[in-house]
Order: structure tokens, then sequence, then C-alpha cells
């Protein structure tokens, strides 16, 4: 049985914080009769006005309801789902957009809603953040990968043992346990773009705080090809056209420029196509180039080669892991692993291979890469790419 620190008052609040862990554990059944003042009061050896001051707080928050006569029954819970999303334009991203649409397919089959909470310098201040979501009525809440400083553990400290906290790809194990993670797709591209006999490859990191484990990766592959890391090879960037563009335009005043580029995402993939194209290369004869993502192919857009992450199944089984600890049936697994896939076209072939001529190859890209650019632009401007949002 727990007990109490009586140095840390008020005693009604370290009460109410193990009731409501006990709840969320499940170990209290909805629409069931809660033990009774007198019972908790004995349980825990401490007075009935602590207890009804406890118990009245989680009817408060909604966890309790009382029936005159009949005492109090645990409330079947359902409140918000909370998503906290890094900027508002990532709503618009096309990958985002599938992962919101694979939660809200679970999300909704459960009636209950998604919320979205926009983080920024001021969500995490003061305890704004905890405002919100009682506020919102929230009762579980999804994280995806953040970027770096933005949220820390301190922030989410008032979760734990109060609501479930999924994360997505980064998680912090000190508030929750429970993570839906996606293998990074790094070393398939670089060990494929190797294969091809490309030896300066450049790697766009993305801005998001597990960038880290795809630098990781990407000199682990090369230091096993008994290649030297070139660091210069490295850079930052964002998931925007822009972005990618001007990144390509930093590397080619370079003396010894890359001969393949692997970008965080697809759409800063076609600002490194552009770019290209602009300066005279030829692709893939002179270089090589893979996207993130793939919803490239979802518009129809034809010849970049890009590593298939399955947001929407990353949406539906952080929903499922989430709604099954709301409901007390505590998942066995903490964590899910899925898989990434190297889609190879038009952007990527071996240089040195003969099963395809090289300018047929060449004059494929080239003749659809201003129509591809343009219809790029025209389907992000009215989903909102993130070009014009820095």
């Amino acid at each position: 049985m727990k007990k109490f620190n009586l140095n840390r008052p008020p005693k009604y609040e370290e009460l109410k914080n193990i009731l409501r862990a006990d709840i969320l554990e499940g170990k209290y059944k909805p629409d069931k009769p809660f033990p009774s003042q007198n019972e908790l009061s004995i349980k825990y050896k401490i007075g009935k006005t602590t207890v009804r001051e406890a118990v009245g707080a989680l009817v408060h928050e909604g966890l309790l309801y009382r029936k005159q006569g009949k005492g109090s029954f645990l409330a079947e819970r359902m409140g918000n789902i909370g998503l906290i999303v890094g900027k508002q334009i990532e709503l618009k991203h096309p990958a985002f957009r599938e992962l919101i649409r694979g939660i809200t397919k679970v999300v909704s089959a459960s009636e209950r809603h998604l919320t979205f909470i926009f983080a920024d310098k001021t969500t995490f201040k003061h305890r704004g953040l905890e405002r919100t979501i009682n506020e919102l009525k929230i009762n579980g809440l999804i994280i995806p990968s953040m970027r770096p400083g933005l949220i820390r553990k301190n922030d989410l400290a008032f979760t734990i043992g109060r609501f479930p906290v999924v994360f997505i790809n980064d998680g912090l194990p000190e508030i929750s346990p429970y993570l839906v993670e996606v293998e990074s797709g790094t070393h398939l591209a670089i060990k494929y773009l190797l294969k091809e006999g490309r030896r300066k490859i450049a790697l766009i990191l993305s801005p998001l705080k597990n960038a880290k484990e795809d630098k990781t990766s990407y000199e682990k592959i090369i230091k096993e090809y008994g290649m030297q890391v070139n660091p210069q090879l490295i850079i930052s960037g964002e998931y925007s056209f822009k972005s990618g563009y001007e990144l390509v335009k930093k590397f080619l005043n370079s003396k010894n420029p890359p001969d393949a580029y692997l970008a965080p995402d697809d759409s800063a993939a076609l600002g490194v196509i552009t770019a290209l194209k602009e300066a005279g290369f030829l692709i893939p004869k002179d270089v090589s180039i893979i996207g993130q993502g793939d919803f490239l192919s979802a518009f129809n857009i034809f010849g970049l080669s890009s590593i298939r992450i399955p947001f929407y199944r990353i949406g539906q089984e952080t929903s499922k892991m989430l709604l099954k600890i709301i409901s007390g049936d505590i998942p066995r697994k903490t964590k899910i692993s899925l898989k990434t896939e190297l889609i190879l076209r038009e952007s990527t072939f071996p240089s040195k291979s003969k099963k395809r001529r090289e300018s047929e190859v060449v004059h494929i890209l080239n003749i659809n890469s201003s129509a591809m650019i343009k219809k790029f632009k025209t389907l992000i401007s009215k989903e909102g790419d993130t070009e014009n949002a820095e």
C-alpha cells in the first residue's frame, strides 16, 4: 500500500494524485462504484475531510461523478485528444496531413475529438500548456518529434499520473514510456547511393530533434565503406523548396560539389533539383537525388526517388495505443517500430549501369522537370507549402 509523505502539504493533493494514477492504470472500471470515503480513509489512514477534498477534485476534473445517495463512480472518459503541433504551417504539409488523417480515423471512431495545440515560445511558459489542456478538456496527448529546445521534460511533468502521453519518434521516458517510432531511412538511401558509385553524398538534415539519428547513421555507413566523413557535406535544412534550393547554391560554390543529395523531404529535394538544373547539371547522370516522405507520388509528380514513410499508419498506431491507455487496457508493448522503404525512380540510377541508356533517362527527367516543379508549386500553394513559411 502507498504511504504518504506528510511533509508535502496539502495532503488531499497527494491522495488525489494516487487515486488518479490508479484510475489511469485501470484499477477501477467505468460506471462502477468507486471506494467510499470511509473505505479510502481506512485504507490510506487519513482523515475523511482530506478524502472528501481529494474525491471532490477528481469529480471536478471529470474522472469521477456522483450519484445521489449511491456515492462516486468512475466516469467513462470521452474527452478530447490533444496533438501538439510545432508550427501552424505543419498542418498544411502533405506528410503531416497524412499523419493527422491516420489519427483522426481512429479518434473519430472512438467518438472523441482531435484538438490541435500549437507550440511556440510562449506555450510552455508559466504552465501555459497545463492551462490549455485543462481548458480544452484533453485526457490524452500525442507529441510528435519537435524542434530542439521547443519542449522539455519539465514542461510535461504535470502530466505524470494525470493522463497518458504517447510520443512519435522522439520520446521522453521520464514523462511516458509510450512511443511510436519509424526507422530512419537514411541508411537505406546512403547505402544505395554508395553502391551507385557516388562518393560525395550531401546530407541535408531535418530541423527536428531526431535529425541527430540521421547524422549518426550517415557517418556510420560512410566509415563502414572505408571512407572519411566530410563534415562539410552535412548541413541542416528545412522542410521547404526554398531551403533545398538555397543550400545547393552554397554547395555549388565549393571546389568539390556533391555528386548526390539526400534531402529532408520531397519539397526540399525538388528545390535541390531546380538549383542543379539551373547550374547545368544533368540528373541523374551528374548527380543523384533522394527525397523523404514520398508524398509527391500522390500528386502524380514524376521522377523523384524517395524514402516512403508510413505517416498514415503512424497516426493510426499512435492513436490506438493512446486510446488503450485511456480505457485502462495498458498495452503490453510500450514501443511500436515501423519500417520505411526506399522507392527508386528516375532521379537515381547506377551511374555505371548499362541497363538503361543515360541519355534516355536524363531526357525523361528533363522533359518533366519544369512541369513537375510548376505542378508542385501550384499544389503546395493551395495546400500550404513550407516554402513561404520561413
